[in-house]
């Protein structure tokens, strides 16, 4: 109702028409499409659907003007805010991550305007998502240490692991050592038997996953049935012997060793040995590290002869520690020991470098360059030949110190004895923690696993 002077006047919308009338000799004008704007709060209608793991949020209506602007304002994970991790603008898409357990997932959506605002709130309750597990397995032997590497596993709840690993079918139990790597030292064997192994991950959710293999523990993995050469580790318990004839287990600290047997695997591979109890060297337990000492006086062990005909590439690795020589040259270890073609490598001694010499003259050798020698000196000498090519390597822990091509090879180097803790009349003052020759080259990979193989053996396993 309006009043104008005393006349009361009525006005009212006939559709979209301006309606006038005439007053006291006036006209009034009403504009019935203006009067139509009137501003209003907003009204809102919201709601929610859950597929899978993926919750949308959409508004289904809203009034209000103006037209009210819309804004997802509150999204939580059993309480947490997690309004971060969502993704568009309307609709509003999250995606709910994976629980053993049910969570709840609350949100608020508000549209406003000039007038004001309205809120719709809703929640779901998402059921808990369970996964079969998964997980991809490596596994790495060095030494006697087998060692199984979890490279990663999934599963909803977290799964459990259990391993069956066996040696020459006697079950062994794996060690954890942390950051998903499990072992088991396999030293209680003569040969490269094999070890079997599988691990299985569950979590109560088919199907468990499992990995198995079979493998021989390094580096008895180097060798086939054609392979000439040997292993020795001092770790190997069952390698060493009092006596000759093996009858007599070397256990314990200072224990003589007069047998050393070959750890190979090869056919073709070689025990070391002496019948002369003077000749004995002794088994060194330390802590955790275990070697054989020989005296520098009459200690040696020799193996049959043998005969490296057609077999003009080798690799001989040892891990060693130096010690006082009493004045001899310190050789410790001889290819083809009673025979010109010999190959020996020397002990570091005073301010004498490492050698490998291929001749009984001592014409043709190679020299690392010389160290300040304070014994007792670690080192893991590796070297590599080829005889045709004339070519030698040496390694020191790893490193490169010396390389020659064009050495002349006598024709007579094919066939002798190995002899360790020296040469004939030339004894070596050392102890040996592993040692191995090989009639071939390696590969990056081999050589990596043979360094750390002679590494472990210093560093007590």
């Amino acid at each position: 109702m309006k009043k104008l002077g005393a006349q009361d006047v009525t006005t009212r919308k006939l559709g979209a028409q301006n309606v006038s009338r005439r007053y006291l000799g006036a006209t009034l004008v009403w504009n019935a499409a203006a009067a139509s704007t009137i501003i209003t709060a907003p009204t809102l209608a919201a709601s929610d659907s859950l597929s899978g793991r993926t919750l949308t949020i959409a508004v289904d209506s809203t009034t209000g003007n103006p037209a009210p602007t819309t804004a997802l304002t509150a999204l939580t994970l059993d309480g947490s805010n997690v309004l971060g991790d969502v993704t568009g603008t309307g609709p509003w898409s999250y995606e709910v991550p994976d629980s053993a357990d049910g969570q709840t997932i609350a949100w608020t959506v508000e549209a406003s305007n000039a007038e004001g605002s309205d809120t719709a709130s809703g929640s779901e309750t998402v059921a808990a998502n369970l996964f079969a597990p998964t997980m991809t397995v490596s596994t790495s032997s060095i030494g006697e240490t087998f060692s199984i590497t979890i490279d990663d596993l999934t599963g909803t709840p977290a799964p459990t692991l259990a391993f069956d690993v066996t040696v020459d079918g006697s079950p062994v139990t794996m060690v954890d050592q942390g950051g998903g790597i499990w072992s088991v030292t396999v030293s209680e064997t003569t040969e490269p038997k094999p070890v079997v192994w599988s691990v299985t991950a569950s979590n109560g959710v088919s199907p468990d996953d499992t990995t198995s293999g079979v493998v021989l523990v390094f580096p008895q993995t180097l060798y086939t049935s054609n392979d000439q050469g040997f292993v020795v580790d001092a770790y190997a318990t069952s390698s060493l012997w009092q006596d000759d004839a093996g009858t007599i287990p070397a256990t314990a600290h200072d224990d003589p060793v007069a047998l050393w047997k070959d750890n190979s695997g090869s056919t073709n591979g070689v025990d070391h040995s002496t019948a002369v109890l003077a000749d004995r060297p002794k088994l060194q337990i330390v802590g955790n590290r275990r070697t054989i000492l020989s005296d520098g006086i009459s200690d040696k062990l020799t193996s049959v002869t043998r005969d490296f005909t057609g077999k003009d590439v080798f690799t001989a690795c040892f891990a060693i520690r130096s010690l006082d020589t009493n004045g001899n040259s310190n050789p410790f270890w001889t290819a083809h020991d009673l025979n010109d073609g010999l190959r020996t490598i020397y002990a570091p001694q005073l301010t004498i470098p490492v050698r490998f010499q291929i001749d009984n003259n001592g014409s043709e050798a190679v020299d690392a360059p010389s160290p300040t020698y304070d014994p007792p000196l670690d080192m893991v000498i590796i070297v590599e030949g080829d005889i045709p090519s004339g070519t030698i390597k040496l390694w020191i822990d790893g490193t490169l110190v010396a390389s020659e091509t064009g050495i002349s090879f006598r024709p007579d180097w094919q066939i002798g004895v190995s002899r360790l803790f020296g040469k004939e009349g030339n004894l070596a003052k050392v102890e040996i923690a592993r040692g191995m020759e090989i009639s071939r080259g390696l590969t990056a990979s081999e050589f990596t696993d043979l360094l750390n193989w002679g590494q472990a053996g210093l560093d007590g396993w």
